[in-house]
This record gives structure tokens, sequence and C-alpha cells, in this order.
């Protein structure tokens, strides 16, 4: 595992807060120095609300030594984001168990499956803020299927719709997206039924 690239100040991963983010991956080539990373968190931490870990090109719940790096990198007394699309749920209830994560981003790109699903069951067994973060694509996400998950999720403490664009995000969902006017009606469809929603 190594440290790819660390944001300074992020208010995108988390709307509405300045986090630091460290997005890592699987590899044995050197990236950027944990001890480093630390110290730039420590001189920043009183313009900071948090600090955010994620991974690129896989779950960074499928990093078996992600609780050794959030020693090495977490300075004491600040807020630990897990950004994941929910692949492992038993490694997101042992990290949240042993005090290494207190909020959950977890990210969807339609209804969720049954990994998911258990991921929301561990961070309310936890008492685990979380936030549930959707990218809309179309063929993925339509009302019928957006509507249900701001009833089943209204207790999440941000529920964030970001339209998806294939020359931004690396076509991964497919090469069509939204037309503005759609996106902004989908997101408009989920008002009263969801608190702290946030369109992107």
């Amino acid at each position: 595992m190594r440290i790819d690239r660390f944001s300074r100040i992020d208010t995108l991963t988390y709307p509405g807060r300045f986090l630091c983010t460290v997005h890592v991956s699987m590899g044995d080539e050197p990236g950027m120095e944990p001890s480093k990373v630390m110290e730039t968190i420590v001189a920043d931490r009183d313009s900071l609300d948090g600090m955010a870990v994620t991974a690129s090109g896989c779950d960074v719940l499928a990093i078996p030594s992600v609780h050794r790096l959030i020693r090495e990198i977490r300075p004491k007394g600040i807020s630990l984001s897990l950004v994941t699309p929910g692949s492992s749920p038993d490694a997101l209830d042992d990290l949240i168990g042993a005090g290494y994560v207190n909020h959950v981003i977890l990210q969807v790109t339609g209804p969720l499956d049954r990994d998911q699903e258990r991921c929301i069951e561990i961070v309310r067994d936890h008492g685990c803020p979380y936030n549930l973060d959707i990218m809309m694509a179309p063929g993925r996400i339509d009302e019928d299927s957006l509507r249900p998950m701001a009833t089943l999720y209204n207790d999440c403490a941000r529920f964030v719709m970001r339209t998806y664009d294939p020359g931004k995000h690396g076509g991964i969902l497919g090469n069509e997206k939204f037309k503005d006017k759609d996106a902004a009606s989908l997101a408009r469809s989920v008002k009263g039924l969801v608190r702290n929603a946030t369109f992107l």
C-alpha cells in the first residue's frame, strides 16, 4: 500500500466540511511519507473539520494494512471519515469497532447491494454517522430508485447526489450523462424525504 496523493483542503468529499484527504492505493512503489502527511495535518488542524481516507483503483476496505496507515497519519483528536463503496462490511465493522473511523462516506451508483446494506446496518449499530454519496448516471439511477433510497436512509448525516460526467469520471459508468435539467429534477424528487440533501 502507498499514499498516492494528499489534498490539504477538500470541500467536495464531504460538502459543507473542510477536510484533508489522503488517497491510497495497493502496490509496493514508493509513495508519500506518512510522517510528512501527519505533520501537515497537525500544522493545518485549526482550519480543518477532519480528515478523510479514500482509495484509488480499489475499495479502501480491501487493503489489509489500512488500519496501520491510519495510525501513522492521524493525529489525536482528528475525526476520520472513511470513503468506501462498501464491498467489505466485516472490515468496516472492525475499523469502526477499534475506533479508527468516526464517520463513513458510502459511495453508491445505484440501489444498494447486500454488502452496502450490511455496511449501513453496521454504522447504525455502532452509532457511527454516515453520508450516502450517490453518483447519478442514466440507466443506474432514476426517480423510482432514488426516492426509496432517500426514505430508507433518511438518518444519514448527508445525502449527496452527484451528476455523473463521463469525461470527468473516466467513463466508469458508461458514456451517457443526464442533462442538467433532468439531474436537477431527480434531485428535487427527494425533497421532504431526507434531511441534509445536497445536489452537486
